[in-house]
């Protein structure tokens, strides 16, 4: 996914201004929300460290009065919101999901 970052520009430039969009709003989130960690899952979460690494640097910069949250990769991948959606099912597609609720 994040392979042409590398070699184009174009594709560079707006890798950037998609994670410093996300810090922002991000950011935003953590001052009102005060959460203690961040998780990014879905296939966004599968660009690893191309994406965390400037995420945590965004948001850590923009909340300077605190100590940021925790960024941190799913551990679920990009499987993670199918696996939600099942959850909403009635009954549920997991065995033991009613457990989850």
């Amino acid at each position: 996914m994040t392979a042409a970052l590398d070699s184009d520009p174009v594709a560079a430039a707006i890798w950037r201004d998609a994670v410093e969009a996300l810090a922002v709003g991000l950011t935003g989130l953590a001052a009102v929300l005060d959460p203690s960690a961040i998780v990014i899952g879905g296939g966004l979460g599968e660009a690893g460290d191309r994406l965390l690494v400037p995420l945590r640097e965004g948001i850590a910069s923009r909340l300077g009065w605190r100590s940021p949250p925790r960024v941190e990769q799913s551990l679920v991948g990009d499987g993670a919101g199918l696996i939600g959606a099942s959850l909403l099912l009635e009954p549920p597609l997991l065995s033991g999901a009613r457990g989850l609720s």
